[in-house]
């Protein structure tokens, strides 16, 4: 009788470990498996990925012409890119660019290559979730899609940060008609709303007060029209 309670007591002592073993197991897995309501959504075919993205600062390099690092800051429709001797305003819906140098500026009928991919009126054709990845410290969600513009379809991966609302940090960019292919990041990004006084410019080009350039240390590049 005595043989049977003393295997009678090893067994329930066996469940309940082995019970407790599999609670902590489980609340552990809760702990390091983020919600699902905290993770970025995947974006939605017929969205535009980059149109929640109205207010922010960042440190851009790459892009069409492979640009050094240069800081950037979106404000609606105006977008600001400084260079080592002037600043550059964009106005978005007009197409118009303000350069601005201490002692002088201009104004043409055009935008700097920076602002892409941000003011284009882009349609998602599909999206194609790659998992996660680390980039500058940020955890990003990965995904692979196809977006059709105005001009041209662009096939796009998009590494977005999960500590940024879904701030796509790095993008690789293939342009499907004539196959150009170019990696653009951003580092530094804040998504706060950046001063207005960063995109003050002249009325006009003819007057005396210009306000002063934001020094760098970077040398100005020339832009081709976009």
């Amino acid at each position: 009788m005595a043989f049977f309670e003393r295997d009678e007591m090893i067994r329930r002592l066996f469940i309940g470990t082995l019970f407790g073993v599999l609670t902590i197991l489980s609340l552990r897995a809760q702990v390091q498996e983020p919600k699902q309501s905290e993770r970025t959504p995947a974006t939605k075919v017929g969205e535009n990925p980059f149109d929640k993205f109205q207010e922010f600062s960042a440190t851009h390099k790459g892009g069409f012409t492979d640009d050094p690092e240069r800081k950037m800051y979106r404000s609606g429709n105006l977008m600001r890119f400084d260079y080592s001797d002037h600043y550059r305003v964009a106005e978005l819906d007009n197409r118009i660019l303000w350069l601005v140098y201490p002692d002088k500026c201009s104004k043409a009928p055009a935008l700097d290559l920076g602002v892409f991919p941000f003011p284009r009126k882009f349609h998602l054709e599909s999206s194609n979730p790659v998992g996660n990845e680390t980039v500058d410290g940020h955890v990003c969600r990965v995904e692979d899609m196809v977006l059709a513009g105005e001009q041209a379809r662009y096939r796009m991966r998009l590494y977005q940060a999960e500590d940024l609302n879904g701030f796509p940090v790095k993008i690789d960019v293939e342009n499907l008609g004539n196959k150009l292919k170019f990696e653009i990041s951003y580092t530094n990004v804040s998504l706060e709303k950046p001063d207005p006084k960063l995109f003050q410019h002249p009325v006009t080009c003819d007057q005396k007060n210009i306000p002063a350039a934001a020094p760098t240390t970077k040398k100005p590049t020339s832009h081709p029209k976009p």
